[in-house]
């Protein structure tokens, strides 16, 4: 085991340094297809669909104080999650309107999307996430099939929208952070609330 675990560690490190990076440096994202398998990848859809069936996600949130001024925030994102960040747009068209992942410098550095999607037809499904990469004059069209990992900046380079889903739509998202940046977030979340306890306590 610990064998093939240091030839799957070179594989994913072969792949980051001789596609990933070049290709984020290039065009800002990433993707490639059969990641996992279809065996593996059908058990991680299994345990996907269990949890939806179980009613472990939630709606979808958005980040920051509520930006929304009066919108139904199912207009801004209709998905629904779970904090491992398993996402499900349930295909009654619902999506997410154009944002950042990390607006405000939180350490998110790369995202990355495992989708589950089998035999999806984006023209007739929809759902396609849509990268509007700085600087560039195209837009990028991903498909979110099933087995693909995605990856593309998380922050002001990388604005991205879904498009309407209409068939049941299931992904997968985690964050890359940059430890600096992270930390820094930290240090100013620490400050604010001290501050605001400490106006808190005058005002008491």
């Amino acid at each position: 085991m610990p064998l093939l675990q240091h030839a799957l560690d070179t594989d994913l490190e072969r792949l980051a340094l001789d596609l990933i990076v070049p290709s984020l440096l290039d065009q800002g994202f990433f993707y490639v297809d059969n990641f996992l398998g279809e065996l593996v990848g059908h058990f991680v859809l299994d345990q996907v669909k269990e949890l939806h069936s179980s009613g472990v996600l939630q709606d979808g949130q958005l980040a920051g104080p509520d930006r929304s001024c009066g919108i139904s925030k199912r207009t801004i994102r209709g998905d629904k999650i779970a904090w491992a960040m398993v996402a499900c747009y349930p295909g009654n068209g619902t999506g997410y309107v154009k944002h950042v992942d990390n607006p405000n410098a939180d350490g998110r550095c790369v995202t990355c999307i495992y989708y589950l999607n089998k035999n999806w037809n984006a023209e007739e499904h929809g759902g396609i996430l849509r990268i509007f990469p700085e600087g560039k004059s195209y837009v990028a069209d991903v498909e979110p099939l099933f087995d693909r990992l995605l990856f593309f900046w998380s922050d002001r380079r990388n604005p991205h929208e879904v498009l309407p889903s209409y068939a049941t739509r299931y992904a997968i998202t985690v964050w890359y952070f940059d430890s600096e940046e992270r930390a820094e977030a930290k240090r100013r979340f620490r400050d604010l609330t001290a501050s605001t306890q400490d106006q808190d306590r005058r005002t008491l």
